[in-house]
């Protein structure tokens, strides 16, 4: 039993360094959002190059879905109508 309660203190302590890590990361991006280098243009695919999921950028800046984050992503494709619209 004390192994359980240990493994959940463990994910707890997860947990709270990665929150207190995205907000530390978050403070430097607003510090520095005044600079063109720190848009969110530029910050958001160099967050996912280095390996974070849409989703664990999106929590960076306070979201909770990766689709907050996936326009700066995905660039749409030009062209491209919809069934509907054709008919």
């Amino acid at each position: 039993m004390a192994k359980k309660k240990n493994e959940e203190s463990d994910a707890l302590s997860v947990k709270t360094i990665q929150k207190r890590l995205d907000i530390l990361i978050r403070l430097i991006i607003m510090q520095n959002s005044d600079d063109e280098q720190f848009s969110n243009t530029k910050i958001i695919p160099i967050l996912n190059s280095l390996g974070l999921d849409p989703i664990e950028i999106a929590k960076i800046y306070g979201k909770d879905k990766a689709s907050d984050v996936s326009p700066y992503l995905y660039k749409k494709k030009k062209g491209v109508k919809s069934e509907k619209s054709e008919s």
